[in-house]
Formats: C-alpha cells, sequence, structure tokens
C-alpha cells in the first residue's frame, strides 16, 4: 500500500524553513527616531546626547539612506571621528552603518555593525535585546545555524517576555544542524506561545514529532491545522500518514476521503493513495468507482499504474470480467510482461481459456518476468481447460522444475496421464 510516508510530507514543509528568517528592515528602533538628542539634566540622558556637529552628521546620513543614497550616507558619516566619540555616538553610527549595509544585504558586514554597536556601551536596554535579535536573525539569513542558535539563546536568557518567533527562530537553527533533539523543546514553545496560528510553526513541530515516531502527538497536531486550515490538503494528507503510521488505516482512510469528498485532491499519486486505503480496508468496489471516475472525466492520466489498480480493485471485488480492460490497457503500456501475466490471471477466473493463452504468449513476447515459472504453470491450466492437453503437459513439465509450482504442476501431469489412460472420464472430455 502507498504509506505516503509521514517523513517524506513532514520534510517537505520543513524545506521552506531554510531562508525564514528574513533581516530585518530597521535595526533598534531608536535609531530611525531622530530623538538622540533628549533633553533633561539626569545623569542617564547627558550620556545619551550628541553634540550638534555629531547630530546633524548623523541626521544627514539618515535622510540619504532613506533616499537611497547609501556610498554618500557614507562619506557623510565617515566626517566622523567614530574613536572620539562617546558610547552613544557610537552605538548610532554603528547602528546606521548596520541598516545600510542590511539594505544593500551586505549581511555580514551588517552583523559586525551591530556588534559594535553592542560592545560600545550605547544601548539602552531595549535596544540592547532588539540589536540581539536583530544579530541572530542574520546569521539565520547567512545560514550560519550555530553561531544563530548561540545569539538566540544569549537574547533569551535577557528577554523578559519572549514570544513565540524567537522560540520558532532558535528551532530552526537547532533543526538546520540537524540537532533535532534540542529544536524539540524551542519547538513546543513556538506552538504553544502563538497569539494567532501559524502554519511555519506548526509544520516544524509536526516535522519533528515524525522524526522521532512520536505519531500520537503528529496526530494530535495535524488535527488541530485541519481545523484551522480545513482547505490545505496537505494537512489532511500529513494527517492520514500519521494515522497510517500509528496503524490505524480506518482514520487514515476517513482523511484521504473526506479531503476527496471536499474535492481537494488533484493529483494522481493522490487518487491512488485513496485507492489503496480502499483496498486495504476491504472497500474494492469504492475503489474501483473512485478510479473509473477519475480516469473517465480525465483527473487522472491514463498509465501503467491508474489501470493495474483500477483492475486490482475490480479482482478484489471479483468482478473479474470488470477487471480485463484496465488490466489489459496497463499491460499494454508496461514495459515488462509482467502484467499479461496478471491479465491471465483475471482471464482464468472469467473462463476466458483462450484470452489467457494470447496473454500469456504477450507476457513472454515482452519479456522480464518476475516469475517466470508461474507464466509456465498458468498456460498450463488455460490449454488443459481447452483440453489440449500435449501442450498443457509440456508447460507443467517446465512449472514443475520450480519448487513453488512443482506440487500443483504435478497434481495436473497426473490428471492429463490419468486422461491419457483412460479417455472416457468425464472430467478428460
Amino acid at each position: 500500500m502507498t504509506s505516503g510516508s509521514p517523513g517524506k510530507l513532514a520534510c517537505v514543509v520543513v524545506m521552506a524553513l531554510a531562508v525564514l528568517a528574513v533581516a530585518p528592515a530597521a535595526f533598534a528602533q531608536s535609531s530611525g527616531s531622530g530623538n538622540d538628542n533628549s533633553q533633561g539634566n539626569s545623569g542617564e540622558n547627558s550620556q545619551r546626547r550628541l553634540n550638534p556637529r555629531t547630530y546633524v552628521i548623523i541626521q544627514n546620513a539618515r535622510q540619504l539612506m532613506s533616499a537611497n543614497k547609501y556610498a554618500e550616507a557614507r562619506k557623510e558619516l565617515a566626517k566622523l571621528d567614530i574613536d572620539g566619540l562617546k558610547p552613544f555616538g557610537v552605538s548610532r553610527v554603528e547602528l546606521v552603518l548596520a541598516n545600510i549595509d542590511n539594505i544593500q544585504q551586505k549581511y555580514s558586514s551588517a552583523r559586525r555593525h551591530l556588534q559594535k554597536a553592542l560592545a560600545s556601551g550605547g544601548l539602552n536596554e531595549k535596544e540592547t535585546s532588539s540589536v540581539r535579535m536583530n544579530i541572530a536573525q542574520l546569521y539565520l539569513v547567512e545560514k550560519e545555524w550555530a553561531p544563530a542558535a548561540k545569539a538566540l539563546e544569549e537574547w533569551l536568557q535577557h528577554a523578559k517576555h519572549p514570544g513565540s518567533r524567537a522560540y520558532f527562530l532558535l528551532a530552526i537553527a537547532y533543526y538546520r544542524q540537524d540537532k533535532h533533539d534540542k529544536a524539540l523543546a524551542p519547538a513546543q514553545k513556538a506552538v504553544r506561545l502563538m497569539e494567532t496560528p501559524d502554519a511555519s510553526r506548526m509544520r516544524l513541530l509536526l516535522s519533528l514529532y515524525s522524526e522521532r515516531k512520536d505519531y500520537e502527538k503528529a496526530v494530535e497536531l495535524a488535527k488541530q491545522m485541519v481545523g484551522l486550515w480545513p482547505k490545505n490538503k496537505t494537512y489532511w494528507l500529513m494527517l492520514a500518514s500519521f494515522y497510517q503510521a500509528n496503524k490505524n488505516s480506518d482514520m487514515a482512510l476517513a482523511a484521504v476521503q473526506l479531503a476527496y469528498n471536499a474535492g481537494y485532491l488533484t493529483e494522481d499519486d493522490e487518487y491512488l493513495r485513496l485507492a489503496d486505503l480502499l483496498l486495504f480496508n476491504r472497500i474494492p468496489r469504492r475503489c474501483a468507482s473512485v478510479l473509473d471516475a477519475a480516469l473517465a472525466n480525465d483527473t487522472i492520466k491514463p498509465s501503467v499504474e491508474s489501470y493495474k489498480k483500477l483492475g486490482n480493485c475490480w479482482i478484489a471485488a471479483r468482478e473479474f470480467k470488470k477487471a480485463l480492460v484496465p488490466l489489459r490497457r496497463a499491460a499494454q503500456l508496461s514495459d515488462d510482461g509482467n502484467l499479461y501475466v496478471r491479465l491471465a490471471e483475471a482471464q482464468l477466473q472469467s473462463h476466458d481459456w483462450k484470452g489467457a493463452v494470447t496473454a500469456i504468449g504477450n507476457a513472454f513476447d515482452k519479456g522480464d518476468l518476475d516469475d517466470t515459472a508461474h507464466a509456465w504453470y498458468i498456460m498450463g491450466i488455460a490449454l488443459f481447460k481447452q483440453h489440449e492437453l500435449k501442450k498443457a503437459s509440456n508447460w507443467f513439465k517446465r512449472a514443475a522444475r520450480d519448487k513453488d509450482y512443482r506440487e500443483n504442476a504435478t497434481a495436473y501431469l497426473n490428471a492429463i496421464s490419468a486422461c491419457t489412460a483412460q479417455p472416457d472420464l468425464g472430467w478428460c472430455r
């Protein structure tokens, strides 16, 4: 049965996380606020003031940056002797330079400027927290997962009320290092702290549950996602996969059937998966009905797999004659002769002895059979049923050379010998 592997499905959803943390548009809110020279007599305010010349140059640089004149903004800042500035002034200059680099996607350079701003001692508590997070995000953009995780851990140590996003980014940083055990706790916190449902955070946690084979938790989370986004078929298929992995084929079928009833299934493999589940749960007529309608409506492509599956559904429903057309089409499209053998088996069940002989002949013509002795045995039966005993005997002798068919082939050979000795036996006529 097509499993719809939960590992595969969950892995797909995490592929989008590689560049999920984009660099922020601006660093440290006060860096662009224009309030750097706050008035007041307190010692703290005096430390957070710029002299008039420095203030004007930084403001000019910001205006040039806003006008996308980055080279001119850098030249403006170069007028300052940064070594002669107080910590607050250094931090302002470094934040503007970081913003320019960030806009120009020079992320390594932007990060270095942020680190200098942090080291300057000129940031207040709120700015320090913001810059630490910005540094972590830039590591993520550069796919520097280990330093990103370290920076995020440091940020979390100082954060008063860390939210869902920070834990999500930390989980990504660990996940991309293949440290899935360390990614689990922050991924769980990211989901638990969500103020509004976020599919990316839930998908990451779902992937981690899948890799740990914790299918019960995966089922519960996938059920939540189906409830939140019922029109997203991926979540229905994931839910089915986790039910299957948890050995609950009834509920796996229910999930895919509901998606089918709602009209969400569109791909060939999705229809074939529903067919597999219907077969596995012993509902072959519905299986055949689903595939028959899909092929008739051009919802799925006519292919070896689709025709073969339809034929098997009819065989499971013991509708052998209805199985003949799709199996014949599958056999014609196939690169080898194995499906002609399957067709011959259905023809035997339909008492179409001549058709079975023709099908086995086609199987031999195409070749590359998985079980040649089985084809010999089927050919012997088809000829025996037409009372062509001498020909049948030759095929049964071949089949008897194989240990898997020796007993049954020998029984037919004994029956042929009995007929030869006593041709008037009723069943020999």
